[in-house]
């Protein structure tokens, strides 16, 4: 048996991914523990995870991903919550506590890797998005390259960067080309999300139409998706619509052919679903186009990663995007363009069918087993 301490902020589609490597690693017999924000324990426990395995952060800056009315301010903080010390205070302490055999932190708090690395112990950095999305982050022409730079945190300078990068991303769709980031130190392990299988093409047309947007509320999102479900509304088609705990669902208006709830299980909805319309969220993307189901994404903001899933989905002929002001006539047509196209449906099954059964929690797990045992450079 070997210690696993995971570094996890709660800030949206960073958590899963992470916590399905820790659930599998816990699956084989190891033991985890999991330092993060005291707001994660509802996640930890959707997992399937002991929510004791949580140890809040003491000196962490307070922080709230799930503003009610996001704006400059909100994505701002991003910065300090990227350098925090008081994470690597609490790194420290948790490490006094119980020493690990290894350390998986998420790319998000690099603030902590000093602290990993005058630790000695054999640490991953868990990349969970597309690593053209890091690379611009942290270059020095984006405001998080350049912050991280003055509070000398960045992850790519000094001995603090880790011997190992787990990249969670398909490689057909995220090719790891050149760029600043060690590219012998990355181990692309393949998208981290639950279990799919991909859904029979016979009877694909008859299914419903997901809409999914973040779990983060991001400027402009009611609007939006009440846009999405004004083109819906128009064109007749059958529709659900999940808000998850960014929106509450009574802001929404009321229209026929078209269920708003709060949450569902994804999982099991995309079974049943011809299109997921989302805005771009690395998790969700993968999770749709596993299942077999094409996806038409919204992006929301250009400080995160949705215009490069879009184009990325789109390149592969798996999707098409649209912009988030487009008025409900335009969403309705790109709407009827990915439904009318079955080819794009066929692309999007053989694409699930190459992957299903690849469980990159699996890979993941294992190259942590490999660092705790030294088997893997650190």
């Amino acid at each position: 048996m070997a210690r696993f301490l995971s570094v996890l902020p709660l800030a949206g589609g960073n958590v899963p991914p992470t916590l399905l490597i820790l659930r599998e690693l816990e699956s084989r017999g190891h033991r985890v523990r999991i330092l993060g924000h005291a707001a994660l324990r509802p996640e930890i426990e959707r997992a399937g995870l002991d929510a004791g395995r949580l140890e809040p952060f003491d000196h962490a800056r307070p922080w709230n991903p799930r503003a009610a009315e996001p704006g400059v301010r909100s994505m701002l903080a991003w910065l300090p919550l990227a350098s925090d010390r008081g994470i690597a205070r609490d790194l420290e302490a948790a490490i006094g506590r119980e020493r690990p055999d290894a350390l998986l932190i998420d790319c998000m708090v690099p603030g902590s890797l000093d602290a990993a690395h005058h630790s000695g112990i054999p640490t991953a950095l868990l990349l969970h998005t597309l690593l053209g999305y890091w690379e611009d982050q942290w270059s020095a022409r984006a405001p998080m390259g350049l912050w991280l730079r003055v509070a000398g945190a960045h992850p790519l300078r000094g001995d603090r960067t880790p011997r190992t990068l787990i990249l969670t991303t398909d490689p057909e769709l995220d090719p790891p080309g050149e760029g600043r980031i060690p590219r012998d130190r990355i181990a692309q392990v393949g998208p981290i999300i639950p279990d799919a299988s991909p859904r029979d093409l016979e009877g694909v047309g008859a299914g419903r139409v997901l809409v999914a947007f973040s779990t983060i509320g991001y400027p402009g999102q009611v609007d939006v998706l009440a846009r999405v479900m004004r083109a819906l509304a128009d064109e007749g088609v059958e529709a659900l619509v999940t808000t998850g705990p960014a929106v509450d669902p009574a802001r929404l208006p009321a229209m026929p052919g078209i269920d708003v709830r709060a949450w569902g299980d994804h999982g099991e909805l995309l079974r049943s679903a011809r299109l997921l319309v989302g805005h771009g969220g690395h998790g969700t993307t993968m999770r749709a186009l596993a299942a077999g189901v094409p996806v038409l994404v919204v992006p929301m903001t250009r400080h995160a990663d949705h215009h490069l899933v879009a184009r990325a989905v789109e390149r592969a002929g798996l999707g098409a995007q649209v912009a988030k002001d487009a008025a409900p006539d335009r969403l309705r047509d790109a709407i009827r363009r990915v439904l009318a196209d079955p080819e794009m449906t066929v692309r999007t099954r053989a694409w699930a069918d190459r992957r299903h059964g690849s469980s990159g929690a699996q890979r993941a797990a294992e190259l942590l087993e490999g660092l705790a045992s030294g088997r893997t450079a650190a």
